[in-house]
């Protein structure tokens, strides 16, 4: 007997050997995104990660200059402690520091030719300064009141030298003084009767 026929296709397998769409048809699924560069992928691992990064050898400087805008002032230190060699790109992100942090009003009047680096450091020395001396100052104010507090309070204290009625006796006196203090002087009045 001669084999069976083929069945006759259905519409899923026809579907599955057509791999062109039809003119006109729309993809209804996930975009399709280009895939990343491993240059992409490890910038975006550099940003993820940048604050835990401590060495930069070999990573040539215009891959990481976009990150380092990104750094604070204390990460940027660092970074510049462990790679000498990216201080050269760093001054105008001092800059940005410098004016984020002090403002335009506390930068130099003429144009600043020096490293922003030192400027920065500089301006942050002299704010930790004036911040100190203004606690001092804070500190002995607050212990001056102390003392002067401490004082009134002795000055107001009369000594008893037993318990009882001597005690309820240097109450009154206390009290008496403080009504005096508080009071003015009573006027006798002298005349005579109604005119």
């Amino acid at each position: 007997p001669p084999p069976p026929p083929p069945p006759p296709p259905t519409k899923r397998s026809s579907s599955a050997c057509n791999l062109r769409k039809p003119p006109g048809a729309k993809f209804f699924g996930r975009k399709r995104h280009k895939v990343p560069s491993l240059q992409e992928m490890c910038q975006s691992r550099l940003r993820i990660y940048l604050h835990k990064v401590t060495d930069l050898q070999g990573v040539p400087i215009f891959l990481i200059r976009k990150h380092l805008a990104e750094c604070s002032a204390d990460r940027l230190g660092i970074l510049e402690k462990n790679n000498p060699r990216i201080k050269a790109d760093t001054d105008l992100l001092w800059k940005k520091h410098c004016l984020d942090k002090f403002g335009e009003n506390s930068m130099p009047k003429n144009e600043y030719i020096g490293s922003w680096r030192q400027l920065f450091t500089e301006m942050e020395r002299k704010r930790e300064e004036l911040i100190s001396k203004s606690t001092r100052k804070l500190q002995m104010k607050r212990l001056e009141k102390e003392r002067e507090k401490k004082r009134r309070m002795e000055e107001m204290r009369i000594p008893s030298t037993t318990r009882g009625s001597a005690s309820r006796s240097s109450h009154c006196v206390r009290r008496q003084a403080c009504s005096a203090q508080s009071l003015p002087a009573k006027r006798k009045w002298r005349g005579g009767g109604a005119k």
